[in-house]
Parts: structure tokens; C-alpha cells; sequence
């Protein structure tokens, strides 16, 4: 591997909530590599991780406690964050969108 991230990384052009197990397993591979097979195993796609708060929520979702597991965590609540930020954006966009059509609309 040559050092930077590799294009099919799903956290530069996918919001965690649009993640589907493989790019959960992807993405936990290379945190927590001991849990990636649970992952897929029990199914865990971006919306499981968006409900996960705490390490109890990530045990309770089928991954083994492994040193790694609160790293995993740190990292979640990351993505949280940046889902959050998308979905802000989103509606930032979606409200110019209707803005703009509304002065469209407004025009005699």
C-alpha cells in the first residue's frame, strides 16, 4: 500500500447512514480487524452504527470486546457527527432549492 486512503473508502463520498455492511467492514477492518467478521455475521450496516452510543450498544450489536472496541467507538461517534453535518447540509441545500423555485414561482 502507498500511504494515503484508498478511493473505495467509504467515509469521503457516503454519509454513515447510507454505509452497507461491507463498507462497515471495510471501514472497522482496519480499526478493530478481530471484529470485522462480526460485523458482516450480524448484519451491521451504517443505521446500527448511528444508534450505537456506547460500548455496552456495540457488545449489545453482536461485536466482541476487544482492546480496540473503544477506539472503534471514538471513530463512530465521529461519523455520527459527520452524518449529522450531512444531513444539516442537505437541508441547507433543499431549502436554497425551494427558495429559489418560490422566487421562480413568484415572477409575473
Amino acid at each position: 500500500g502507498g500511504g494515503g486512503i484508498a478511493k473505495e473508502d467509504p467515509r469521503h463520498n457516503r454519509p454513515l447512514h447510507l454505509w452497507r455492511v461491507k463498507h462497515v467492514a471495510r471501514w472497522v477492518s482496519k480499526l478493530a480487524p478481530e471484529v470485522a467478521e462480526a460485523v458482516i455475521e450480524k448484519k451491521i450496516d451504517g443505521k446500527k452504527l448511528l444508534n450505537c452510543k456506547t460500548k455496552q450498544d456495540l457488545l449489545d450489536a453482536g461485536l466482541e470486546d476487544c482492546p480496540s472496541l473503544l477506539d472503534v467507538l471514538r471513530e463512530i461517534r465521529r461519523l455520527q457527527a459527520q452524518d449529522v453535518y450531512w444531513h444539516v447540509s442537505k437541508l441547507r441545500q433543499d431549502g436554497k432549492k425551494v427558495a429559489e423555485s418560490q422566487r421562480r414561482g413568484m415572477r409575473c
